[in-house]
């Protein structure tokens, strides 16, 4: 079988798999870089983890289904990009620091994440949160 997808992309979960991956490591190397920060890295991992999860876990779910046309499978996948592309912009803004950073490069990269979540994710390029002062000064 072949693992690539339409176009010869990486199917969507093996897409978005590969970020979440690259962002546990990423904030498993930045563990022991930021002693000083008001919550513990370690902290925004699992709390990425929660969230993301469950998300990650419907969307391998919707892959599972059987008995329908690719059509209507497209049509369902972008409907769940409608619906977890705001959720995932969302978490990411919470989070703040290297994991704003990473989806605000996936808004840039076209062949990585879907349309939806690139319009989403754009979002965190100009109207990102603001750092709260008192964060910043404990870091400096």
């Amino acid at each position: 079988s072949n693992f690539m997808g339409k176009g010869g992309t990486l199917p969507l979960a093996a897409r978005v798999a590969s970020c979440c991956a690259v962002l546990g490591m990423l904030s498993g190397f930045c563990m022991g870089a930021a002693p000083t920060l008001p919550r513990p890295p370690c902290a925004r991992f699992l709390y990425f983890w929660r969230h993301m999860g469950p998300i990650l876990f419907r969307y391998w779910l919707a892959g599972k289904r059987r008995g329908e046309g690719r059509e209507e499978a497209e049509e369902r996948l972008k409907q769940m990009h409608k619906i977890y592309a705001p959720k995932v912009r969302h978490l990411f803004g919470e989070l703040r620091g290297i994991w704003m950073k990473v989806a605000q490069e996936l808004s840039v990269v076209p062949f990585l994440i879907p349309e939806e979540y690139q319009r989403e994710l754009r979002k965190l390029q100009d109207s990102a949160p603001a750092a709260r002062w008192g964060d910043v000064c404990q870091v400096l």
